[in-house]
């Protein structure tokens, strides 16, 4: 909320997905997307973790997901200390769409983030690229 208690409108953003997990207690259902973002250095940094909005797109996304398992996380800037433990690393090759309520300014991380969907015409070029840039990755109207 803004000083005088009006609601701030989110803010919507691009990430990649590079990892998920699974919920509490139900293995194999979607709990949330580890996502990332290109840093100025060509790296992915971690931008969050998503847990709204995956209802009606999860079997899909898991679908999606599950050929691209790795060993490892593809971010290499900024780690939580906790809270990814259970994640299941995927190759960075999915775009997302998500609406978030700003970013905490030391490290980076979109507040309250949640999918709108994922972004087929946009690959983590896209993204590498708009950062370089300082303009937004946009969808294609097609």
């Amino acid at each position: 909320m803004l000083d005088d208690g009006r609601s701030r409108s989110p803010e919507i953003g691009h990430a990649v997905i590079v990892g998920w997990q699974c919920k509490r207690n139900q293995p194999g259902a979607l709990g949330a997307l580890i996502v990332g973002i290109p840093a100025e250095d060509g790296t992915l940094r971690y931008a969050g973790k998503v847990e709204a909005g995956l209802l009606t797109a999860a079997s899909e996304l898991l679908r999606t997901l599950r050929p691209l398992r790795r060993k490892t996380p593809a971010i290499s800037s900024f780690f939580p200390a906790t809270g990814l433990q259970n994640t299941i690393w995927v190759s960075p090759k999915l775009v997302c769409e998500l609406s978030y309520d700003g970013v905490v300014p030391i490290s980076g991380v979109w507040r309250r983030p949640r999918l709108q969907g994922l972004a087929t015409s946009l690959t983590l070029t896209d993204l590498s690229a708009a950062t370089t840039s300082g303009e937004p990755a946009r969808e294609d109207a097609s």
